[in-house]
């Protein structure tokens, strides 16, 4: 049997058994196209004259693994967020790589494996969570399935939150700068949070005198006119990972007159 082109890591040329009909021919290049020729050979002095070359074929390994995926977060959707994951591409070893596997964890449990096409980028939407979101890929070709790469930094999946029920505000005293009133109110529960995290909130009073400012369940705010009739609305702001969103606003508190 004859190899063509010659391989970097074997002779071009190799002798069988006639018993035999098949071969394994090792130390070939991944990524090049090989071709192989048979003759015969018998007592007599001279062999049969080559075949014709078989049909090209081109080996190949599995892939190398992923770089590891990046994340960015893409527009929110409700209950639900949206992350684009990117990943570099695989090292291909011989074969076009054809399919990306991604993983994808929420805290230290593997929620689903996702198909990704041959794209090295996918945008998944996922369930906004105080637990973080992290991915890892792996690749296709026809030789089989790359180890998985590394995992990405994990990100955040968070969303607008409910808005807050209304807050409730008692006439409290008379200093420098005019009345004041006191506004106490309920903080938002977990599920009411969407994804975001106690410590990402913050409390937004806008009050009937046109004024707002950010509050604390029990605050005094001084400064309303003599005899007025206050009535304020509260609103939820979060900021988590360098973005913001507020909700709806309550609905007025009772009206204090100060």
């Amino acid at each position: 049997l004859q190899i063509s082109p010659a391989p970097p890591g074997g002779t071009a040329q190799k002798t069988v058994p006639a018993s035999m009909t098949r071969t394994t021919w090792t130390g070939l290049a991944n990524g090049t196209s090989y071709r192989v020729r048979v003759q015969a050979r018998n007592a007599a002095p001279e062999p049969s004259g080559f075949s014709d070359y078989s049909a090209p074929e081109i080996p190949a390994g599995v892939p190398g693994a992923p770089g590891t995926p990046t994340t960015a977060k893409a527009k929110s959707v409700g209950v639900q967020s949206q992350l684009t994951v990117d990943w570099s591409d695989a090292a291909p070893n011989g074969a076009e790589v054809t399919a990306y596997q991604l993983r994808e964890y929420r805290g230290s449990t593997l929620v689903r494996t996702l198909e990704a096409g041959a794209a090295s980028t996918m945008t998944v939407r996922v369930d906004n969570s105080e637990q973080d979101y992290s991915y890892s890929a792996r690749a296709y070709n026809k030789a089989g399935w790359s180890d998985w790469g590394a995992t990405s930094a994990p990100r955040r999946a968070v969303g607008s939150p409910d808005a807050p029920a209304a807050p409730a505000l008692a006439a409290s005293r008379t200093g420098a700068e005019g009345r004041a009133v006191t506004i106490t109110f309920t903080p938002l529960a977990a599920g009411a949070r969407n994804g975001a995290r106690a410590e990402e909130i913050s409390y937004r009073a806008s009050f009937s005198d046109g004024r707002s400012m950010t509050v604390s369940n029990g605050q005094e705010i001084g400064g309303f006119s003599n005899g007025a009739t206050i009535t304020a609305r509260l609103t939820a702001v979060v900021n988590s990972d360098g973005s913001s969103y507020d909700s709806a606003a309550s609905a007025p508190s009772g009206g204090v007159k100060v």
